[in-house]
């Protein structure tokens, strides 16, 4: 009550003026950004006796095979129905499920995705995130490049033995259209069984929407911005969309980037494309966007984020309106007793501070300018607005029970500020 006093002496208490059009409720209803913790950290405490302080995270999470009934739930391909795809090394190609979309059977894959999503999600009301991590090719067939290519390539061989009189044009043309037309079939399916079986989990494909803005060139001024195409195939995809009930873009990048605005700019431009794809369904409340980060950079896993990546990381995804953040990790990176010592002295020097800086900072300006029913989001969202406290008037610290807590009371100056970069969207 003494804040929202203060709110209305700073502002004339004008809320609705900030009113934008409504968006997904959240997580977790004490807080309106989520820290969510998708990691094999569990051998830490269990074999190493280190265990990590979670308590800050809204849900624990553990992608491991064989663990169930969690708030989090992430399906690798060999986790969920039949995914078609194939591996390779020197010496062969190995084919799985019929490789590609339009070679496999939709129906078998259906029914075992139905044993695998009882078995992950037993409890049908139980609420959550399911996210499909199908990562060997995309929906998309020009979007197939690299080590892709070679969905392309099998696509062409399928429909030549089929129609071996015809133009390469002709049965390049045909196959795109078939491949596109299997792959959509396949994903739109698979989530309107995951929505029709567990109806109360938030079911997405990590890594989508992806942007393609990865830096490349040291030589050439960098945006972050999705290129015009990118876009345009990302409106392709309408129909992901559309059957998407959240969206789990990546937001991972490499050690270059690290203390760089670059960095800042390559988050900020993933969070808006998913929140622009989100506005393109029909739906009357868009799709939630939860971005995927790691706490080490994708190309030096032994390096661990510093206090100004996080900010270019989490902060940028708070003050853009996403719904929370999931940190992710590899089996590797709890493997021996030193990697688990390493993670316990980061999270506490510098995630589990931050957590709480970025959680309470949320909470206070959902509070001022919404009045708990929403979140905040920055004006100018190219801007450099960040949702943190101010560490004159606030300050985290670790109490006597171990736990890191915030103590302070914002100033005028401190709200006005909320007031002056922000906006209220509402849940």
């Amino acid at each position: 009550k003494q804040m929202f006093r203060i709110f209305i002496l700073v502002t004339g208490g004008t809320i609705c003026d900030y009113c934008l059009s409504k968006m997904a409720p959240p997580y977790s209803s004490w807080a309106p950004f989520a820290f969510l913790w998708n990691s094999p950290s569990s051998s830490c405490a269990k074999h190493y006796s280190v265990p990590l302080d979670l308590s800050l995270f809204a849900a624990v999470s553990d992608p491991s095979n064989n663990v169930v009934k969690q708030n989090l739930t992430l399906f690798y391909d060999t986790r969920l129905g039949h995914y078609p795809y194939i591996t390779e090394d020197k010496n062969e190609t190995i084919k799985y499920n019929g490789a590609i979309p339009q070679n496999t059977t939709l129906r078998d894959h259906l029914r075992q995705a139905t044993v695998d999503i009882t078995h992950y999600l037993p409890n049908k009301e139980a609420k959550g995130l399911a996210v499909i991590d199908w990562e060997e090719w995309m929906p998309l067939w020009y979007r197939n490049t690299d080590k892709k290519k070679i969905y392309r390539k099998l696509s062409v061989e399928h429909l030549r033995r089929h129609n071996p009189t015809e133009t390469f044009a002709t049965i390049k043309e045909k196959a795109i259209i078939q491949f596109e037309t299997a792959a959509r079939e396949f994903m739109k399916k698979t989530l309107q069984l995951g929505k029709y079986l567990r109806p109360n989990q938030l079911w997405g494909f990590y890594m989508f929407p992806e942007c393609y803005n990865h830096y490349r060139n040291e030589n050439i001024q960098y945006t972050g911005k999705c290129t015009e195409r990118d876009v345009s195939l990302n409106n392709k995809l309408i129909w992901l969309w559309e059957e998407s009930t959240a969206l789990y873009p990546s937001i991972y990048f490499t050690q270059h980037l690290s203390n760089t605005t670059s960095a800042a700019l390559f988050v900020r431009h993933r969070i808006l494309e998913a929140m622009r794809v989100a506005e393109l369904s029909k739906k009357p409340v868009p799709a939630p966007v939860y971005a995927y980060q790691r706490l080490v950079f994708s190309d030096n896993t032994t390096a661990f984020l510093s206090q100004v990546d996080l900010i270019h990381s989490i902060g940028e995804s708070a003050a853009l309106g996403a719904a929370g953040i999931i940190l992710w990790g590899a089996s590797s990176d709890f493997r021996n007793k030193e990697k688990c010592s390493a993670m316990d002295s980061y999270l506490t020097s510098t995630l589990n501070p931050y957590i709480v800086n970025v959680t309470e900072a949320t909470k206070l300006c959902s509070q001022i300018l919404c009045h708990n029913n929403g979140r905040c989001i920055r004006k100018k969202l190219d801007s450099s607005d960040y949702l943190h406290l101010n560490p004159t008037n606030f300050h985290i610290q670790m109490n006597q029970h171990g736990q890191f807590i915030s103590t302070g009371v914002p100033s005028k100056a401190d709200l006005m500020y909320m007031v002056d970069k922000f906006t209220c969207q509402y849940y």
